[in-house]
This record gives structure tokens, sequence and C-alpha cells, in this order.
């Protein structure tokens, strides 16, 4: 209608009523009890409250659009009245254009705000994620370089030992010089490999981290 689009729904209303369970089925009460077994009370029975359909009707009106909650319903007191009052009904419904229209436009502006709102939470928890990763790398970054200072400072002071320990050999006998060099070359192998520039060459600075 106009600009505002509205759904309907139509239904037929339940109403709770009285009801007799008998022969294995549940019947409306006035036929209950007039049955011969009830009223001789020969059959263990008992009566109870289902909802039952009435054949009355119920148009429901509501505004399509998400987040507005605006609704109206009309109910039928008997049987067919819907025929005669669904004129009243749509000029009900053309009444409310303006409602539903300012309901809308109401919807709209909250979803619009929750967005806003959303994105902007959204770009927070980036920055902040992406502040603590730069924080983390630099941290990482800093650790892995100590590491390498220390193990350098290490190689080359265990390095020195190994040439001092040459030098010295020189003023041994010939059979203890071969001795010392032969334990030399033993605790070379030992150790390993002490190269710290090798681990220097695969350091990564906070901007080479992901």
């Amino acid at each position: 209608i106009e600009n505002a689009i509205i759904g309907l729904t139509i239904f037929e209303i339940s109403e709770e009523t009285e009801v007799g369970y008998l022969n294995g089925e549940y019947i409306p009460i006035a036929q209950y009890l007039q049955h011969p077994k009830v009223k001789n009370k020969s059959v263990y029975t008992w009566t109870t409250k289902q909802d039952t359909p009435s054949g009355r009707l119920c148009i429901q009106a509501y505004s399509t659009h998400p987040g507005t909650k605006w609704l109206k319903q009309w109910r039928e007191s008997k049987p067919e009245e819907f025929t005669k009052t669904l004129k009243s009904i749509v000029n009900e419904l053309c009444a409310s254009v303006s409602e539903i229209t300012q309901a809308t436009q109401i919807a709209i502006t909250e979803a619009e705000e929750w967005k806003r709102k959303w994105d902007e939470q959204r770009e927070n928890d980036r920055r902040k994620a992406e502040e603590k990763r730069q924080a983390e790398n630099l941290k990482d970054s800093r650790d892995e370089l100590f590491s390498i200072i220390e193990t350098w400072a290490e190689a080359k002071r265990i390095d020195e030992f190994f040439k001092d320990a040459q030098l010295r050999t020189n003023d041994l006998s010939e059979i203890d010089r071969q001795s010392v060099e032969s334990k030399l070359a033993e605790a070379r192998k030992l150790l390993g490999t002490l190269n710290a520039l090798d681990r220097f060459k695969k350091w990564k600075s906070p901007e080479e981290r992901e």
C-alpha cells in the first residue's frame, strides 16, 4: 500500500474446549455426556480440555521490514464474519501506512547505526590485534637477536680457547703435542659447529615477521 510493504497471514483460531475420553478417542463434551456408557458409568473414562479448531479465522497484518514490530490482528467472533468486515480492515490498513512507514524508517536508521558501531568495533579489534602482533614480533625479534649475540660471544670465547690451546702445544714435547692435538680435535667434534653467523642469516626483523 503506497510505499508500505505489508505481510498478511490468515489462520484458523483454536479454542480450549472440554472433551471426554471414550473408546480410545476424545469427543466433544456434549456428545460424551449423552453416551450410554458414560451415563451408566460402565466404563472407566475422564474429561479434559484440548485446543480444537473453532471455525473462526484471524487475519494478521505485519510490517515485513526486518527490525519493525508493527502488527495488527482481526479475529472473527463468529464464522464467515470477514465477508462483512473486509472493507473496514482494508481501510484500517490504508490508515496505518504512515505508522508502518515511520516504523520502517526507524528500523532502517537503527540498522545503519548498528552497522556503523559494528564496523567501528571490528576496526578497533583489527587495530588492537595488529598492535599486539607488532609488539609480539618486536619482542620475538629482540629475544632472538639477544640469543644470537650470546651464542656469538660463546662461540668466540670457545674459538679463542682452541686457538690459545693450539698455540700452547708448540711448547710441548712431540708426544704431548700429538696427544693434546688429538684431544682438541675430539673436543671440537663434540661441540660441533658454533658459527653464530649462520643463525644471524636466518634472523628476521620485526617487519619481516608475519
